[in-house]
């Protein structure tokens, strides 16, 4: 049951990010990431497993870290948001 509540959790931050970030341009990128309920996001993340908030929250840090160069403030605003939800 664990493994699949794990999978359910993957899933739903994945489809998240997928929708914003696949195969949009930057302008659709950032219409959707406005349009985004991140409030809903961050309740669904919290029902996830610590170790899995964990990886999120790391994969999140390292975006800001190591790609705010190439990120849009949109981008930035979006990953920090992603961060701050799941600590």
């Amino acid at each position: 049951m664990t493994k699949r509540a794990n999978l359910l959790s993957v899933f739903v931050g994945v489809s998240v990010l997928s929708d914003i970030f696949v195969k949009n341009g930057p302008l659709t990128v950032a219409y959707k990431i406005e349009s985004t309920d991140f409030q809903l996001f961050g309740k669904a993340m919290s029902s996830t497993t610590p170790i899995l908030k964990r990886k999120v929250s790391d994969l999140a840090g390292s975006m800001i870290l190591f790609n705010s160069a190439t990120l849009t403030a949109q981008e930035r605003s979006f990953w920090r948001c992603i961060y701050n939800e799941v600590r």
